[in-house]
């Protein structure tokens, strides 16, 4: 075992991580370095920054403005692997971040009135996806705040997403599951929170929403406000397709997914 232990210490000496000083916009990140923002950078609806399977990108304080940043070959069917790290932002892009296939961990980044924030597969027939968020705040996109197939979520908020594009988007969609804390989604165009799997929220508030506040086909709650959604849709508080598992939560309506029955967990039903 020591042995073992000797060469792979060896190994990642003769294999350093390359840090990669971005100062100008249109930089590939390749696999295994980290590209660290020196300064906020401008584009015009552009990739500002492309990483490669493996690549890390560090805000490193700064802004980009426009700047979206994205897998650098984006594929349906070879997953890619990329992270981004804050503190920073990123702002008025046609993606805040755009992974495709494959996993994303972002963590301590805001994303502000871009297209779509967080953007992995989900209904486009692509292979799957996983967004991985940490203090993350998405606000103000056209579409969904954060979309994968799943999602999750440690400390998210997104909010007044969905409010201007062509479909409605919601807060968080994860296709095929949804697994959230301290999760905060309030104003969004669609729902809340949205999982054609199983939704799993704990210590969050999701609020004010225009469609269903948490929706899916299995769905938990626990120690969570969940009220005053379906503002201007049909829907409920809490929608699923089996009895949701609702603890020390408050709550208004909860509803079948069929919409026709409520399961009477929710103060209102």
């Amino acid at each position: 075992m020591r042995a073992i232990a000797a060469i792979l210490t060896l190994l990642a000496a003769a294999c350093p991580v390359l840090a990669v000083d971005i100062s100008a916009p249109g930089v590939t990140v390749l696999a295994g370095d980290v590209g660290i923002l020196q300064a906020d950078l401008q584009c015009d609806d552009a990739v500002g920054v492309h990483l490669q399977s493996g690549a890390t990108l560090d805000l490193n304080g700064h802004v980009l403005d426009g700047c979206s940043v994205s897998v650098a070959t984006p594929t349906q069917t070879i997953p890619q692997r990329i992270s981004v790290r804050g503190p920073g932002e990123i702002r008025n892009a046609v993606y805040g971040v755009h992974l495709r296939t494959g996993v994303l961990r972002i963590r301590d980044v805001v994303i502000d009135d871009c297209r779509s924030g967080i953007l992995g597969s989900g209904d486009f027939g692509d292979g799957p996806s996983t967004v991985k968020a940490t203090n993350v705040t998405v606000t103000g996109s056209e579409f969904a705040g954060i979309q994968a197939t799943k999602v999750k979520a440690r400390n998210v908020t997104t909010s007044d997403n969905g409010l201007v594009g062509t479909f409605p988007g919601g807060g968080i969609v994860g296709w095929g599951g949804v697994s959230g804390k301290e999760v905060t989604a309030s104003n969004n165009g669609g729902e809340g929170v949205f999982s054609l799997g199983r939704t799993k929220l704990k210590d969050s508030t999701v609020t004010g929403n225009a469609y269903s506040g948490v929706y899916g086909v299995k769905v938990t709650v626990v120690g969570s406000t969940v009220t005053g959604n379906a503002t201007s849709n049909p829907g409920g508080d809490v929608v699923s397709g089996y009895a949701p598992v609702v603890k020390t939560t408050t709550c208004g309506t909860s509803l079948h997914s069929d919409g026709l029955t409520t399961w009477g967990v929710c103060a209102g039903d």
